[in-house]
């Protein structure tokens, strides 16, 4: 390639990035913190542009072409990585977006992870939730240096950071969705038992490899490479290692995504299930990043009813856990619908199920804010509010200090009262509403108590440091 051309491409890019950050920049956000991650950016963007432009002038003599090839590629590697994380904020500040629930969610966040949060709202055209940490994010960048100095007016340094949260833009004024943070945020608080973790993940593998051993060899064996001039032995051998490679990381990946269900699971009961519905969480489709629905769902179950007994057996909940597909799609020929990794997903149920015991006895040092004696009382008494259209707040003690509890709580009264099919029924009839109306009004409901909740808790702080 001419590396005259791709020097000039490169320029360009550059240029390109630099002028759209700086212009979603410039729009009137109605909160600071998009605009910490587009100083970072910036930053971060004219740093890597100083660089290229030494390393251009450093190699563009002759016999220097293949260190500035070099040069090239990484800093084209560089661009696409800050392009991706351009794109966690160019959507930030659409009159959609339902801003009143930053504050409170950037209360709970701050407590379950244990550093200083702030949120960020972005409607993500994919239709998916997620929630991302700047901080985390960018020191696996390296881009430490760039983010302290952008944060530096908004919060400590270093145990701080912006939480961007993205939602379906379909969904952008459903509220009872944000159970779904509590899945989200499992994922983050992963990085508080790494090693744990880890020693759960290997021995899972270790058992499930020695339970499939032969399902293992014939995975192998049928995607053995044979090409010109490679021995067979050399053949088997590299499509072991794709194999180990590729069941480690859905190893990683689908016990990751069972912790943060016993994580959501422990804050917000099955109610995160009830939210991921809204989204589709398929069922029976099994991928290398996620395991089936029905498998979720099931160690879910499990896990509640050895820890919250009552909830579990809860009939509101019972469609929500035991939702189910005519036939378990783990088995039966390995290439129905094309995919050539069906064996691995039942290599990784094994893995799930060996390692949901040690899972569970992680998420359970977690406070779970459902342990309560009281709860069925509180929950029918914030339905009862709901049902006279009053913020299912209202009756909270006003003496008694307000906790981050009593966000989760909250998602899981809204979504309770939603699948009790008799009341949701007649909270309908009476008000002449059809589904779409009734939800939407028991969002707004929700959403009005958390601004309360949140409001009372700043002002008992407030009042903390007063005295």
């Amino acid at each position: 390639m001419d590396s005259s051309w791709q020097v000039r491409c490169l320029q360009d890019r550059i240029q390109s990035l630099n002028s759209e950050i700086a212009r979603v920049r410039q729009k009137d956000h109605p909160y600071p913190e998009p605009n910490a991650i587009f100083r970072t950016l910036l930053a971060v963007l004219s740093d890597r542009q100083s660089r290229f432009d030494k390393a251009v002038k450093r190699y563009s003599s002759a016999g220097r072409e293949r260190l500035l090839e070099e040069t090239a590629l990484t800093t084209a590697t560089q661009l696409d990585e800050i392009a991706e994380a351009f794109g966690l904020a160019d959507r930030v500040d659409s009159a959609r977006i339902p801003f009143e629930i930053l504050r409170a969610v950037s209360w709970v966040a701050s407590s379950i992870l244990e550093e200083a949060c702030r949120v960020a709202v972005r409607l993500d055209g994919a239709y998916n939730y997620s929630i991302v940490s700047c901080r985390r994010r960018f020191t696996r960048l390296r881009w430490n240096k760039f983010w302290d100095e952008a944060t530096r007016e908004l919060g400590p340094e270093g145990r701080f950071t912006i939480l961007v949260l993205g939602f379906p833009s379909a969904h952008a004024n459903s509220i009872l969705l944000h159970a779904l943070a509590a899945h989200e945020l499992g994922h983050l608080v992963r990085g508080r038992f790494t090693e744990e973790l880890e020693e759960i993940r290997t021995k899972a593998v270790e058992a499930a490899k020695h339970r499939h051993s032969e399902l293992l060899q014939e995975y192998i064996l049928d995607n053995v490479r044979r090409r010109e001039g490679v021995l067979g032995r050399d053949a088997y051998d590299e499509s072991s290692r794709r194999m180990e490679a590729r069941l480690g990381q859905l190893a990683d990946d689908w016990l990751g995504e069972v912790f943060a269900d016993l994580v959501a699971a422990t804050l917000v009961g099955p109610a995160f299930l009830a939210a991921f519905d809204e989204i589709v969480l398929e069922l029976g489709k099994p991928s290398l990043t996620h395991p089936p629905g029905t498998l979720r769902r099931g160690l879910v179950k499990e896990y509640l009813q050895q820890r919250l007994q009552k909830v579990a057996d809860d009939a509101v909940w019972s469609g929500v856990l035991q939702r189910e597909v005519a036939s378990d799609p783990l088995f039966g020929p390995r290439e129905v619908d094309g995919d050539p990794d069906r064996p691995l997903y039942s290599v990784g149920q094994t893995i799930c199920r060996e390692g949901l015991r040690e899972l569970s006895a992680v998420a359970m040092r977690i406070p779970s804010p459902l342990e309560t004696a009281d709860l069925k009382k509180i929950v029918d008494q914030m339905e009862d509010h709901i049902e006279h259209l009053s913020p299912p707040s209202a009756g909270l003690d006003d003496s008694a200090p307000i906790t981050p509890d009593e966000f989760w709580r909250l998602m899981y009264a809204g979504w309770h009262f939603r699948l009790n099919d008799e009341r949701f029924a007649e909270f309908k009839t009476n008000n002449a509403w059809d589904d779409g109306n009734a939800e939407h009004v028991i969002g707004n409901l929700v959403m009005h108590a958390l601004e309360s909740m949140e409001l009372r808790h700043q002002w008992q702080k407030y009042r903390e440091n007063k005295e």
